[in-house]
């Protein structure tokens, strides 16, 4: 959504509190709910984009691509 957070702590520390079956570490520099997770886009030069219900496109890191690839693997059974 509109808000934003402003947080000194490396985002790899933070995303291990968090509840791996509620949020995914898809970027460097970002962390999305899966509730949260409208679609996910094949880019045509390969990898990944997902956009979030609120609409804001974030970019797929290319070493999250396998947790994006399980996902969808997960939602089409």
């Amino acid at each position: 959504g509109a808000a934003s957070y402003l947080h000194r702590e490396p985002i790899g520390a933070m995303a291990d509190r968090f509840d791996a079956e509620r949020h995914l570490r898809i970027h460097r520099s970002h962390i999305v709910c899966r509730d949260r997770i409208a679609a996910i886009k094949r880019r045509p030069a390969g990898g990944y984009t997902i956009v979030t219900d609120a609409g804001e496109v974030l970019p797929v890191g290319r070493s999250y691509r396998g947790v994006v690839r399980e996902l969808l693997g997960k939602s089409s059974r």
